[in-house]
């Protein structure tokens, strides 16, 4: 049984995938420095948690963010 509401949280398989793009966005918006897990997890709809799940640290997302961020312009 459904109420007809969209879900406002997260719920998809590939919450590793989310986490990057919101820091692609973040990055975007004010550079490496605006890479941070808990605005990350915010922007995909997760508790703050769950980003350890995929990233040891901000470094680990931040490095992830870089990598997509070239696999762009490559």
């Amino acid at each position: 049984m459904t109420n007809g509401k969209p879900r406002s949280t997260y719920r998809h398989g590939d919450l590793r995938r989310a986490l990057i793009d919101a820091g692609i966005e973040l990055a975007r918006e004010g550079g490496p420095d605006a890479i941070v897990l808990r605005e990350a997890t915010r922007r995909a709809g997760v508790v703050p948690n769950a980003a350890y799940r995929h990233f040891e640290s901000r470094q680990e997302l931040l490095s992830a963010v870089r990598s997509a961020a070239m696999s762009f312009v490559a």
